[in-house]
């Protein structure tokens, strides 16, 4: 039976401890699963992370015909998903075959972290929740995001909406080691005594979340 394995490149622990927990909820085997983490005191770890993609690239092809995935992660931080996807993408352009997923938390991973804890979190403000959330556990809100995730799978145009970022097989047919592009479920609190506004935001912002998170 051949075993699907992933690499997993990123900026720092926090982001490896969050994908670890994700996938493991997803059903991967964590023993499965490599880290490439920056090294402490190296400089910019996005930068790092952006130099060491095309290498990572080039050594997935060279597994093309096993289950291998590559997973990057790096935080969108005061810049765009789409500025980081594009970027990383300039320094090597994912094939249709290949098994390569980006994860852009906005503003970074903290962010998600708190948002799946229950704070009310606003993904353009200026407000940086490392300093707030340093310590915190990333196993609970990462298999907290798995479980929404999994709950409402999306309609088939959504899914083929999303495929530029979620690439597909060689016969054309959803990438087998990525799972299911989903929207959050309902949001676990009320929003009955919210303004209908409020609750629209913070439906998509869980929309948005569930996409990048499920690009792995």
């Amino acid at each position: 039976m051949t075993r699907r394995r992933a690499v997993v490149l990123c900026e720092d622990r926090a982001h490896w401890h969050f994908a670890r927990a994700y996938l493991d909820k997803r059903g991967w085997n964590t023993h499965q699963l490599q880290p490439k983490i920056s090294p402490s005191g190296g400089g910019s770890a996005e930068q790092w992370v952006r130099n060491k993609y095309p290498q990572e690239l080039q050594a997935h092809r060279a597994k093309a015909g096993e289950e291998v995935a590559l997973i990057v992660i790096v935080d969108a931080d005061m810049r765009s998903r789409d500025e980081h996807i594009v970027s990383l993408e300039k320094m090597g352009t994912r094939r249709p075959e290949d098994r390569v997923a980006f994860f852009v938390p906005r503003r970074n991973i903290e962010t998600w972290i708190a948002y799946l804890e229950g704070e009310s979190v606003d993904e353009e403000e200026l407000k940086d929740y490392k300093t707030f959330k340093r310590g915190h556990s990333r196993t609970k809100p990462a298999k907290e995001l798995a479980r929404r995730c999994i709950q409402s799978p999306p309609s088939k145009a959504h899914r083929l909406h999303s495929l530029p970022h979620a690439k597909s097989g060689r016969n054309g047919s959803v990438n087998p080691l990525a799972p299911k592009r989903n929207r959050l479920a309902p949001l676990a609190r009320s929003t009955r005594n919210l303004p209908s506004r409020e609750i629209r935001r913070l439906r998509d912002k869980a929309q948005r979340m569930c996409e990048d998170s499920a690009q792995a």
